[in-house]
C-alpha cells in the first residue's frame, strides 16, 4: 500500500506501519512515474500473453454472449444497452441474489509490481528494465539503453552482458555487469529477450551506442550533508576508540572505559548539539534579513522526539506547499525561507528567544569542549603514569 501525501502533513499515521510506504515531495513523483511505467509494461506483456482475471467455478454458467442472457437479470434503467445486461447477468451469476448466495469464487488479480528483477552487483552497479529501455546505473553516471539499440543480451553465470547493435564490419559496444545473483540473471535475460522479440528489426543495423543517452549522477545537498555527518560521526568514534585502546594497552583499562563512555556521549555529543544550535541561531539572524518572509497557517499538530508541536503550512515562491513545526499555539506564524533554497526555513521568533538559544548553544559548546579536554588530559596522564594503580 502506498500513501501519497500531497500536503506532506495530512497522513502522519502512515509512518512506520508494516506494508505501507509513505510518500511525499519527490517520492510522490517517483511513485507515479513507476506506476505509469509498470502499467505500460504490463500492457505490452498482456497483449502478447493474455491473462484471465476471473476464474469461475466450473459449474457456474456465465453468459458468453448477449443471447445467453435469459430470464430476470435484476433491475436496470429503461433503454439500457445489451452490454449492461451482460455485466449484470455475470455479476448475478458470480454473487448471486440476496436470497440465493452463490459459492465463493477464486479471483486472480495482476500485481502492479514489475515481473522483471532488478540486477544489483556487489559494487553498487544497477541494471533494470524501464519501460522500453534498460537503465544501467553506476556510481557517477546513468546510461539509458533503448531496446532498439540492443542486439542481444546473454547470461554468463553471475554476469550479464548487453551487446548493442552495430553496422556490418564493426565491433559492437558491450556493457557488462558482474557479481549478481545467478537466478536473477536468468529471469532478467529471459524477460528482456522476450521484449526484444516484440521490437521491429531494421534492415540495416544502426550503431546502438549512438542511441544510448548518458546522465551524470550528482548528489543533492541533503545527501552530501548526510554523508558529512556520517563521516564526522565515524571519525569521532574511531578517535575515542583508538585513544581508549591505547590507554588500556598502557595498563589503565578502567580509565580506558571512562574515555570510551564519556568522550563520545558527553563531549562529542554536546559539541554536535551545540553546532546544530549555532546553525539555528545563524538562520534566525540571516533569513529574516536576507530571505523571504511569509505567513504560515496552523493546519494540525505533530509529535517530534516526544514533544507536541504545531504544524504550519505555507507556499513558497515556486508554488510548492511546505510545512514547519514550532511550539507556538498561534493560528498563524511568520516563516522566513531562503530564496534559492526554499526548503531551508525557520519560524521567526522574538529576540529574547533567539538570545536564549544563543546562550544555550554557547553553554553546550563550552561543556563539550571541556569534556573533550578532560578526556585528552586523562589520556595523557595515563601515558605519563600519573594514575598509578587506578
Amino acid at each position: 500500500m502506498y500513501v501519497l501525501d500531497t500536503k506532506r502533513i495530512s497522513h502522519p499515521w502512515a509512518h512506520g506501519i508494516d506494508g505501507v510506504t509513505y510518500c511525499r515531495d519527490n517520492d510522490i513523483h517517483d511513485q507515479l512515474i513507476e506506476l505509469g511505467r509498470t502499467g505500460r509494461l504490463r500492457t505490452r506483456f498482456g497483449r502478447s500473453r493474455p491473462m484471465p482475471l476471473v476464474r469461475p467455478h466450473p459449474q457456474d454458467d456465465l453468459p458468453h454472449s448477449i443471447d445467453d442472457c435469459k430470464g430476470p437479470i435484476g433491475l436496470e434503467p429503461a433503454g439500457a444497452p445489451a452490454q449492461h445486461r451482460v455485466v449484470q447477468s455475470a455479476a448475478s451469476s458470480l454473487l448471486g441474489s440476496p436470497g440465493h448466495p452463490r459459492r465463493a469464487h477464486t479471483i486472480r488479480h495482476m500485481s502492479i509490481v514489475s515481473p522483471i528483477p532488478v540486477l544489483r552487483s556487489s559494487g553498487g552497479t544497477l541494471l533494470q528494465f524501464d519501460d522500453d529501455a534498460l537503465v544501467l546505473r553506476r556510481a557517477t553516471e546513468e546510461l539509458r539503453i533503448p531496446l532498439r539499440a540492443i542486439r542481444r543480451i546473454r547470461s554468463e553465470g553471475r554476469a550479464v552482458t548487453v551487446e548493442l547493435t552495430a553496422p556490418a564490419g564493426t565491433a559492437p559496444a558491450v556493457h557488462r555487469v558482474d557479481d549478481v545473483s545467478e537466478a536473477a540473471v536468468a529471469l532478467f535475460v529471459d524477460a528482456v529477450n522476450a521484449a526484444l522479440t516484440m521490437c521491429t528489426e531494421e534492415a540495416d543495423a544502426v550503431d546502438g551506442s549512438t542511441l544510448v543517452t548518458a546522465r551524470a549522477l550528482t548528489k543533492s545537498a541533503e545527501e552530501r550533508r548526510k554523508r558529512r555527518r556520517k563521516i564526522w560521526a565515524f571519525a569521532v568514534g574511531l578517535f575515542h576508540f583508538a585513544l581508549s585502546l591505547a590507554v588500556g594497552i598502557h595498563g589503565e583499562w578502567s580509565l580506558a572505559l571512562v574515555i570510551l563512555l564519556v568522550g563520545p556521549s558527553f563531549g562529542a555529543g554536546s559539541i554536535a548539539f551545540g553546532a546544530m544550535g549555532a546553525d539555528s541561531v545563524y538562520r534566525q539572524w540571516y533569513l529574516p534579513r536576507n530571505g523571504i518572509t511569509v505567513k504560515a497557517e496552523r493546519v494540525g499538530n505533530a509529535r517530534v522526539l516526544g514533544g507536541r508541536f504545531g504544524t504550519y503550512a505555507y507556499t513558497d515562491l515556486h508554488g510548492v506547499s511546505r510545512s514547519v513545526y514550532t511550539r507556538s499555539g498561534a493560528p498563524t506564524v511568520q516563516v522566513a525561507y531562503h530564496q534559492d533554497k526554499p526548503h531551508v526555513a525557520i519560524v521567526c521568533e522574538a529576540r529574547s528567544s533567539t538570545a536564549g538559544d544563543a546562550a544555550l548553544t554557547v553553554a553546550l559548546l563550552l561543556f563539550g569542549l571541556g569534556v573533550e579536554g578532560g578526556v585528552i588530559t586523562v589520556a595523557i596522564g595515563a601515558f605519563l603514569g600519573m594514575f598509578p594503580g587506578y
